[in-house]
């Protein structure tokens, strides 16, 4: 329908705008042709380009996972930094060990095997002298030694 439109109206012109008309149509054609076969490189390139995104992650993961398997059958070599955090990290975990010991052999009742001092362990003796109910105990740590 649009052939035949444009073909009346080239066809109702003067001469002179016949011309221009014939220009401005040459142009349109030319203007359209190269725009849709930029679209359709374009549409190509980025399909070209998502098929090679695909390709290039499938094989770093394949990569990876060679290189992965290949290393666990032999340890990595450690570098200075490594063994630096290593060091770091034993001593937080020596410390931290140091403070829980210290902190049960405070306890009333350490055991004097683990260095602690000499309390036997606690024993139930008597009832609460703060209470009004005299049926409820309380603990009493004594001495040993």
């Amino acid at each position: 329908m649009l052939p035949h439109l444009l073909q009346a109206l080239h066809t109702s012109l003067t001469p002179p705008w016949q011309q221009t008309f014939q220009i401005v149509r040459v142009f349109l054609h030319w203007y359209t042709v190269i725009l849709m076969s930029g679209f359709f490189i374009l549409l190509i390139t980025s399909i070209t380009a998502l098929i090679l995104f695909g390709i290039y992650k499938i094989l770093t993961s394949l990569v990876d996972a060679i290189n992965t398997s290949f290393h666990s059958k032999r340890p990595r070599e450690t570098t200075l930094g490594d063994r630096i955090q290593e060091t770091m990290v034993r001593e937080q975990v020596q410390r931290e060990v140091e403070d829980e010991r210290n902190r049960y052999l405070r306890l009333p009742g350490a055991p004097a095997a683990a260095g602690g001092r000499t309390l036997s362990p606690p024993v139930y003796s008597g009832y609460s002298p703060t209470t009004s109910n005299p049926g409820i105990p309380f603990r009493v740590a004594r001495r040993v030694g």
